[in-house]
C-alpha cells in the first residue's frame, strides 16, 4: 500500500519526528510505500508535500491559537478563520492523496495535541468524507498539557483530539494514554513505545567532535541534557545537580533548541545558572554542520533527564541504546511503564538528595562502577524497546487494510 504520514512538522530532533522516521522505516521494510504531508518536511521524509500553512508555527496559525487558548470564549473571527483554513487544508490533503495514490493515512500527533486546530479538523473531514482508513499515532495528549486550558474551542477538542468512529484506529506511546483514549473512543488502542534499533546497535560516536563543538575540554565533566528547552524538561534541576556536585569542572550542555513553547524559559535558565555559578550552554545538534546525536552521547559523562512529564521519553531509551548512565526524575510514565522493566538508572523523586549525589559521584569518579548497569539496560532495551516491537505491533495494523 501507499501509506501517508501527516504532521505539522516532520523535521529536526523532536520526539514526534524521530519516532515517525522509525515508523516509516519499518513500513517500508514491510513493503509499503510511504509518502508525507507536513508544514515543514525534511528530505528523509520525501517523497511528499511540504505545505507551510500546516505548520503550527505558521503566522496565521499562531494568531489563531492566541485567540483560541487562554480564555473560555472565542471571537467569531476565530470560528470563521478556522473554517477557511480547514477548507484550504482539506483541498491540499485531497490533492496529495490523489497525487500519490495514498491508501491509508497516519496522522502523527496531529489528532492528539491542538497545536494546529484546522489541520486536525481537515484530517477528520478527509477520513469521514472519503472513507480513507486512518491509523492515528498519538505522542502527547491535550489533557496532559496545562497550557491548553482554558480554551474557547472545547467543541473542536472534544470532536477530534482524538476522534471517535470506526474509521479511526489508534496507537499511543504509553499505557495511560492507551487507557484514556480507549475510554474516549470506545475502541482498543495499540501500545507502541518509543524504540531504537537495539538489534543493530549504535554507530560509534565522536566524543571529541562534540566536546570541541560545545567548547569544553577533555578534563571537563559533561552533564548532558539531550532535550528541547521547554519547562516540563526541568533543565534547572540539572543545573542544581551541577551546583550540588561542587566541582568547578562540571559543564551542563543542552542539545535541542526550543521552537514551539515558552519563549522566556531560556533567559530564566541562563540567569539560574549564573546565580549558581554553573557553566551552562547550548550545543544544538539539529543543524547541517553540527555533530550527531551519537557524538553527543559519546561525549557525555552522565545523561540528565529530570523531566516532570513525558509522553514516553526519547532520551531515556537513547541512554539505554548508547550505553550511558542516566539520572532520571520518576515522572508518571517512567513509574508505570518503564521502571517495571527492571532498568537500572539513578532515579529520584523531584528532590536532589544526598544519597542521589553520592551515587552520581560514584558514577562520575569510577565509570566502571556503572558498567554492568548500562549493559543490563541495553538488554532491557533489546527486549522491550527495539524495532521488533514496531514490527510486531504496527505492521499488523495495516495487514487487514491491504
Amino acid at each position: 500500500m501507499t501509506v501517508g504520514l501527516i504532521s505539522t512538522r516532520l523535521s529536526g530532533v523532536d520526539g514526534v519526528t524521530l519516532e515517525t522516521a522509525k515508523i516509516k522505516y519499518i513500513l517500508e521494510e514491510a513493503g509499503h510505500e510511504v509518502v508525507s504531508f507536513a508544514g515543514l518536511l525534511e528530505e528523509r521524509f520525501l517523497p511528499g508535500v511540504e505545505y507551510p500553512p500546516a505548520h503550527f508555527a505558521y503566522p496565521d496559525n499562531v494568531e489563531l491559537n492566541a485567540d483560541a487558548f487562554g480564555s473560555d470564549t472565542r471571537s467569531d473571527w476565530v470560528s470563521g478563520r478556522i473554517r477557511q483554513q480547514v477548507d484550504d487544508l482539506n483541498n491540499h490533503l485531497r490533492a496529495w492523496v490523489e497525487q500519490f495514490g495514498v491508501d491509508v493515512i497516519i496522522p502523527e500527533n496531529a489528532l492528539s495535541i491542538p497545536l494546529q486546530l484546522p489541520l486536525a479538523l481537515a484530517i477528520a473531514e478527509l477520513v469521514l468524507e472519503t472513507g480513507i482508513p486512518c491509523v492515528a499515532h498519538h505522542h502527547d495528549m491535550v489533557w496532559e498539557r496545562e497550557r491548553f486550558w482554558p480554551n474557547g474551542v472545547p467543541d473542536i477538542i472534544g470532536a477530534v483530539f482524538p476522534p471517535p468512529g470506526h474509521q479511526f484506529t489508534h496507537m499511543a506511546i504509553c499505557s495511560a494514554q492507551c487507557e484514556d483514549i480507549a475510554r474516549r473512543v470506545g475502541r482498543p488502542v495499540t501500545l507502541v513505545p518509543n524504540v531504537m534499533d537495539f538489534q543493530s546497535g549504535p554507530e560509534p560516536g565522536d566524543a571529541e567532535r562534540f566536546r570541541d563543538y560545545a567548547g569544553i575540554s577533555d578534563d571537563n565533566i559533561l552533564l548532558l541534557q539531550p532535550t528541547r528547552i521547554v519547562p516540563r524538561k526541568s533543565i534547572e534541576t540539572t543545573i542544581d545537580i551541577a551546583e550540588r556536585l561542587g566541582d568547578s569542572t562540571v559543564r551542563v550542555v543542552v542539545t535541542h533548541p526550543n521552537e514551539d513553547e515558552v519563549k522566556d524559559y531560556w533567559p530564566f535558565l541562563v540567569e539560574h545558572a549564573e546565580r549558581r555559578g554553573v557553566d551552562f550552554r547550548l550545543a544544538p545538534i539539529d543543524t547541517p554542520d553540527s555533530p550527531s546525536l551519537e557524538d553527543a552521547y559519546a561525549a557525555a559523562d552522565l545523561v540528565c533527564y529530570p523531566s516532570i512529564i513525558e509522553g514516553f521519553g526519547n532520551a531515556l531509551v537513547e541512554s539505554m541504546f548508547f550505553r550511558r548512565p542516566l539520572v532520571v526524575n520518576r515522572y508518571p510514565v517512567y513509574n508505570r511503564d518503564i521502571a517495571p522493566t527492571g532498568v537500572r538508572f539513578l532515579d529520584f523523586d523531584r528532590l536532589i538528595t544526598n544519597e542521589l549525589l553520592e551515587e552520581i559521584n560514584k558514577c562520575l569518579s569510577d565509570p566502571a562502577h556503572y558498567a554492568e548497569a548500562v549493559e543490563h539496560n541495553y538488554q532491557v532495551g533489546l527486549d522491550n524497546y527495539s524495532y521488533e516491537v514496531l514490527r510486531e505491533r504496527v505492521v499488523p495494523l495495516f495487514a487487514h487494510l491491504d
